[in-house]
């Protein structure tokens, strides 16, 4: 095994790590026995995303000790959750360096110089630039019609001339990743419809950054990114009806069927969420989704990534039974028009709870004219940002 990887000797671990005891596992049983621990933690809890339980010890020689199961899991989850300030710059390493991946892509699709849109792309620019070999989960590369799909993974389609592209990506590393998404016009030039569709997604990412601050509750913030996509639906007469009606009945859900972000470091969907001393998860549809429903807490890295997606499943198959009345808040025929220009948009960014507020990590083009110009290969930053009214 020498001869093909390196092996460090514990000592060589042991300067790595000074502050640890390092020893091969069979020495453990040795050591724990001269230790003679009054109990042993294990490190044994339920992720509430997968259902898994984690991996633990299950040595034979551990029944002889006094073993606690039920709190190690929820302090390292806790631990892994609030990031350390170093732990902090070097994700906004990482994250850098994810937003900075797209930008070529833009321009590429742009030129046209390929007609397939794939990963491979988005994967060598990292590569190249970074040393970055390991993106931090499958990339999401999505045009056409397949922007409405949340995790499409097929990452070969063939490019419409007319037609939003969504990039869902980030890179990882030494273990941490990003989780960054991108919606934009194939042609360069936003139509319309997809104009409305997309500024309206940004407001609702706007309006959440602008909220975000230790003690809010992340529920609330779904909510408010609900309320502000049902708005603009209304004004664009692709619903009907009072919106506190229908964000009470899970209007909401029909257009953005996820939660609106996740807890972000050493995992993309990163531990954290439905522990024992946090709120549990709601029942209701769209709440239901949210990968986590704690208070803001200083530190705390997270995605902030709401979506307004035309879905002809939901909408016109009805295949999801829900419950919901579309009919009597749903043009769905407007809807369906819609859906033929703009399939799906999603507008993801990778933020820092601070002391007062929120620190946005992600530098990508956001406004229409910013992600237009980029697309002409022109300096996106000397444009202003998207704007809240």
């Amino acid at each position: 095994y020498k001869i093909w990887m390196k092996v460090l000797s514990t000592d060589e671990l042991k300067e790595i790590y000074p502050d640890f005891e390092v020893l091969f596992l069979d020495k453990l049983e040795q050591w724990v026995k001269d230790f003679a621990p009054s109990v042993i933690h294990i490190n044994k809890g339920v992720n509430t995303d997968s259902g898994l339980t984690t991996l633990h010890p299950t040595f034979k020689w551990l029944e002889e000790y006094n073993v606690e199961e039920t709190k190690m899991h929820d302090i390292l989850a806790d631990c892994r959750s609030v990031k350390t300030p170093e732990e902090v710059k070097f994700m906004e390493l990482v994250v850098k360096i994810s937003s900075e991946a797209p930008l070529p892509h833009h321009e590429a699709v742009k030129a046209r110089s390929q007609r397939e849109l794939s990963r491979v792309k988005v994967q060598s620019v990292l590569n190249e630039m970074y040393n970055c070999k390991f993106s931090h989960y499958y990339p999401i590369c999505a045009c056409g019609p397949n922007p409405s799909t949340l995790h499409y993974i097929i990452n070969s389609d063939i490019l419409p001339e007319t037609s939003m592209c969504l990039i869902d990506m980030g890179q990882g590393l030494h273990g941490y990743g990003a989780d960054i998404t991108c919606s934009y016009p194939t042609n360069g030039v936003f139509t319309e419809k997809q104009k409305q569709i997309y500024n309206l997604v940004v407001k609702a990412n706007r309006m959440v950054l602008a909220q975000l601050k230790p003690g809010i509750k992340w529920p609330d913030m779904h909510l408010l990114a609900e309320r502000v996509i049902l708005e603009g639906l209304k004004d664009l007469e692709i619903v009907h009806g009072d919106v506190d009606e229908m964000i009470e009945n899970r209007v909401g859900f029909l257009f953005m069927p996820h939660g609106l972000g996740h807890l972000l470091g050493l995992d993309v969907h990163d531990v954290g969420g439905y522990l024992h001393h946090h709120p549990p998860r709601s029942d209701k549809w769209g709440l239901k989704n949210l990968r986590f429903a704690r208070e803001m807490e200083e530190n705390l890295v997270l995605t902030v990534e709401p979506g307004c997606y035309f879905i002809k499943s939901v909408l016109v198959d009805r295949a999801v039974d829900t419950g919901i009345d579309i009919d009597k808040y749903v043009n769905v025929d407007k809807a369906m028009e819609y859906a033929k220009e703009v399939a799906g948009v999603r507008i993801e960014d990778d933020v820092v709870i601070t002391s007062d507020g929120c620190r946005n990590l992600t530098i990508v083009p956001r406004s229409v004219e910013q992600v237009e110009a980029c697309m002409r290969g022109e300096d996106w930053t000397l444009l202003p940002d998207f704007k809240l009214e």
